[in-house]
């Protein structure tokens, strides 16, 4: 492990630094679970809010200070959170839990249709239109 490496909450295994909407973060490239440092959840756009509700410690451990994580909430999506360092990890599924929440993404844009729907889908969809006379490739 590097001076940064950072061993995954969920998982143990070495964590590796990513960018996410525009945030440098560490993720797990065996169960995908990500680490946000203090204030990173925000910047990334994915709450503006820190952990509430915490209920307790988690049987997880921080990355960053190795103290006991806290089991809280964040827009409805339970996450653990280090009380010490401010740090938040959310599991695999949990961002884009955060991400989904009134219909935005991670960088505050609405989702199109082509967005939402399955590339195969969204393919065909253009091709009709192609076919009825429109002009948008």
């Amino acid at each position: 492990m590097n001076d940064r490496s950072r061993a995954c909450p969920g998982c143990g295994h070495e964590m590796r630094v990513e960018i996410l909407s525009h945030v440098e973060v560490d993720r797990c490239p065996r169960c995908y679970g990500i680490w946000f440092d203090v204030g990173e959840v925000a910047k990334a756009a994915l709450c503006e809010v820190p952990p509430v509700g915490l209920r307790g410690p988690s049987t997880r451990t921080c990355p960053v200070c190795k103290q006991a994580l806290t089991v809280g909430r964040m827009d409805q999506v339970e996450v653990d959170h280090c009380e010490t360092c401010k740090g938040t990890y959310l599991d695999a599924g949990e961002i884009e839990r955060l991400r989904a929440r009134d219909g935005v993404d991670s960088v505050g844009k609405p989702p199109t249709l082509d967005d939402t729907m399955e590339p195969q889908a969204s393919q065909e969809l253009r091709l009709w239109a192609l076919f009825m006379g429109g002009t948008n490739a």
